[in-house]
């Protein structure tokens, strides 16, 4: 499998669940969300700021947790289509060029200081 297969068998999953214990950025969680598939996140780490209120957030040490929103998800078809809209909004403000252009407007207004 290569990098370039990896957005189509995402998209094709009914899930991504990723309780996490440490993420410096959450790149997959983002990358999910983009392909708009509904996200299980862990909670208090860099993946909850990542998905906001578009994922469902658990504790990643409590495995009973992890299965019960793993339930709700797989069992709400509703759920999933509202996640999965949200996170395409979602992941869309994680644009390389976006992030681009806020961390130039930020060095150039402390580097005028």
């Amino acid at each position: 499998m290569s990098e370039a297969d990896l957005p189509g068998l995402t998209a094709g999953a009914a899930a991504f669940v990723y309780p996490s214990l440490y993420e410096g950025f959450g790149l997959s969680v983002a990358q999910a969300m983009a392909c708009g598939v509904p996200a299980i996140a862990s909670r208090g780490s860099a993946l909850g700021e990542i998905a906001g209120g578009d994922a469902i957030l658990v504790d990643p040490r409590d495995t009973g947790a992890i299965a019960a929103a793993i339930e709700q998800l797989l069992g709400s078809p509703s759920l999933r289509e509202d996640l999965g809209q949200r996170g395409r909004l979602r992941a869309a403000s994680f644009r390389w060029e976006r992030n681009a252009q806020q961390s130039l407007a930020f060095f150039h207004k402390f580097a005028s200081r």
